[in-house]
């Protein structure tokens, strides 16, 4: 029994090093933090689904809430809202 005993730590122990010497960052997307800006609003804010003021408003954002800008379209800021891409009016 202590030989097989020691087969099977010998092989989880091998398998664990295999496994840690893999990268996992690269089977993680993130995105460029240099291309992310955080902006904090200063009145409450809509979020429209599309950059128009006609858009749907799709969620409002309190005031003094994180803005997480990855871009611009127009006037507006491109944002993250629920793992979704909207939009912001710029004078927020």
């Amino acid at each position: 029994m202590s030989k097989n005993f020691f087969k099977i730590i010998s092989v989880f122990l091998i398998a664990m090093i295999f496994t840690l010497a893999f990268d996992m960052k690269s089977f993680i997307p993130v995105a460029n933090a240099s291309s992310i800006t955080v902006k904090h609003a200063f009145k409450a804010i809509n979020i429209h689904a599309k950059a128009s003021g006609s858009s749907k408003v799709i969620g409002t954002l309190p005031k003094n809430a994180p803005v997480f800008v990855s871009g611009t379209t127009g006037s507006y800021y491109k944002i993250v809202y629920k793992n979704k891409t909207a939009y912001t009016y710029k004078k927020m």
